[in-house]
């Protein structure tokens, strides 16, 4: 849906940025396929920059979270060609007990033996029994985190949609406006 989306939108921002320019007077260099994949590229890089800054301010407000003492029930490396740690643990808030499991916002790239090591040098800082701050949202103490951190996937996708948005603008500026 989100594809259609983008190219809906690219075949008519392009075409009515063509109309514009051509009633400026602007001589357009490329041709209208091209035109409109550079416009869904810009389109897409927009797309990615907001979801993103989206993520970053719920990361934001994690860190406001109330915070609570828990226990780590299991510490594993799971997975057989995508490995990724899985920790379990528990906390109590209110009283009331809860259980969370977490793969510790390990970045999803990299080789199967990168994963695998990294898997378990997150899982050995992890260890079953060991006593961890839990961040509980107070609205909802059913959601939980250990870690706050900004994953690495937030930053690279937000600079991947910079970038697309970025090579999106330089034909703009770079081709589109050349006065015949």
């Amino acid at each position: 849906m989100l594809a259609l989306i983008i190219i809906m939108s690219s075949i008519i921002v392009t075409f009515v940025l063509k109309t514009i320019l051509a009633r400026l007077g602007v001589s357009i260099k490329i041709k209208f396929p091209v035109l409109m994949v550079v416009t869904a590229l810009s389109i897409i890089g927009v797309i990615l920059i907001f979801l993103q800054t989206n993520q970053l301010n719920e990361v934001a407000e994690i860190k406001k979270w109330s915070t609570t003492q828990g226990t780590i029930i299991s510490s594993e490396v799971v997975g057989n060609r995508a490995y990724r740690p899985d920790v379990v643990y528990e906390y109590t808030v209110n009283g009331r007990m809860y259980s969370e499991s977490t793969d510790l916002q390990m970045p999803a790239f990299g080789g199967r033996r990168t994963k695998y090591d990294a898997a378990t040098k997150l899982t050995g800082m992890y260890p079953a029994g060991q006593t961890v701050s839990v961040y509980y949202n107070p609205e909802n103490p059913s959601l939980s985190k250990l870690k706050t951190g900004v994953p690495v996937e937030i930053y690279l996708r937000l600079s991947f949609g910079v970038s697309l948005l970025c090579i999106g603008l330089f034909f703009i500026f770079n081709y589109f406006f050349q006065r015949t």
